[in-house]
């Protein structure tokens, strides 16, 4: 086995990579697509910026897509109209030609700068981004270790950066699908759609063609061409355990500030060892998106010494409305609003379909509040519901003397 995952990581080729997402823009969502502009709300950097600091952000922000793909920059330029500039990134001409297309059909001139280059090579300036997206790229990366290490150096003090990498149990039946083709000489989309067809036929011939027929009838990457490309085409792709991932980040002096696939839960340390226990009953089915931000002693202390919330409570912190959701939450409406948690989800939020108690009391925070006087408003009964606010990001909290 690690001998054939050896044979597919050493095709790593910058070049092949390039022109993979040359013959296959990924991801391939139609122009006309379009984006709720309250369903980016937890792509707002300053609501980030005060999650993971507790404090507000004074300037406005640089943001670097390392990977933009053609899609990113439109929900990101929506989340973050303040932003100073948005840099997108991307190995591949086309992918940028296409996020480039999709922004102007949707009124996004002059806030996205477009840049075909690599992210082991972009040493634009030190300590400059305050926010960093690298979603789905450092799996296609050898060296992932210096393009970590380049993540680091390109944020500022108190940056935040956003991955996300294959681990190791959500895709083993896909590297599995990977290395029969390379054996089979399967390498092309036609050969597989080919396939694909012929097992959708059948439905149900012989055990392989069942696994095979099941996996991409449960990947939704697996109703588009590029998506398909990406799942079985791409010259190379790297998985991960959860020890190899938290020693990587750890070696590139960046820290772990939160989870938040599907299923995750808020505290760091505890998120870990679920998942350590997930992966050794090989029940581990989900990826790893997380926050990492600058390893700082003072940070790492606070939180060995104290939990965040206890941490929080011992400050004098405010909690006010995120900024998006302040301007496009219906709150005079009687009726329930759904907004799609597509960017910051976790156990506690992913659809949440607010009903007309929930925005009034959100809209409470219109203004930002003191916690501390929060039990004693008498209009804010429901205080401790608000916690599920806070860890979606619907809510932020932050001090005013950080």
């Amino acid at each position: 086995m690690k001998k054939n995952n050896l044979k597919l990581n050493l095709t790593y080729n910058s070049n092949l990579v390039k022109k993979h997402y040359e013959d296959y823009p990924y991801p391939q969502y139609p122009l006309v697509s379009s984006i709720r502009k309250i369903d980016t709300y937890s792509l707002n950097v300053y609501s980030l910026w005060s999650y993971f600091n507790c404090k507000i952000l004074r300037v406005r922000p640089n943001i670097l897509l390392a990977g933009s793909g053609s899609f990113s920059p439109y929900p990101t330029a929506i989340a973050n109209n303040d932003a100073e500039k948005i840099w997108a990134l991307d190995l591949s001409k086309k992918n940028l030609r296409r996020a480039r297309l999709h922004c102007f059909l949707h009124g996004i001139f002059l806030k996205v700068k477009y840049l075909e280059e690599d992210l082991l090579n972009f040493n634009y300036k030190k300590s400059f981004f305050h926010f960093i997206d690298c979603y789905g790229v450092i799996h296609h990366i050898s060296n992932d270790k210096k393009a970590l290490k380049n993540i680091h150096d390109l944020l500022v003090d108190d940056g935040i950066a956003r991955i996300m990498v294959y681990s190791k149990g959500a895709r083993s039946k896909i590297e599995s699908v990977r290395r029969a083709f390379k054996l089979l000489k399967i390498n092309k989309l036609w050969m597989i759609k080919k396939l694909m067809a012929k097992a959708q036929k059948k439905k149900i011939n012989n055990n392989r063609e069942y696994q095979f027929l099941e996996l991409i009838e449960n990947n939704y990457e697996a109703n588009f061409d590029s998506g398909i490309a990406d799942m079985f085409l791409h010259p190379y792709a790297k998985t991960y355990s959860i020890e190899q991932l938290i020693t990587l980040i750890d070696e590139c002096s960046l820290v772990t500030l939160r989870f938040t696939h599907n299923g995750a839960i808020t505290d760091t340390t505890n998120e870990i060892e679920r998942l350590k226990i997930l992966q050794k009953e090989k029940k581990l089915f989900t990826n790893f998106i997380l926050f990492v931000g600058k390893k700082k002693i003072d940070k790492i202390d606070k939180i060995n010494k104290i939990d965040e919330k206890e941490y929080k409570s011992k400050l004098e912190t405010y909690i006010s409305l995120n900024p998006i959701i302040k301007k496009y939450l219906k709150f005079w409406s009687p009726f329930p609003q759904t907004i799609a948690n597509k960017f910051f989800t976790n156990k506690f939020a992913y659809n949440l379909n607010l009903n007309y108690q929930q925005k009034k009391l959100l809209a409470h925070f219109k203004i930002a509040k003191k916690r501390n006087e929060l039990e004693l408003d008498k209009s804010c009964e429901e205080y401790e519901k608000i916690s599920t606010f806070l860890d979606s990001l619907m809510l932020i909290e932050y001090t005013k003397d950080m």
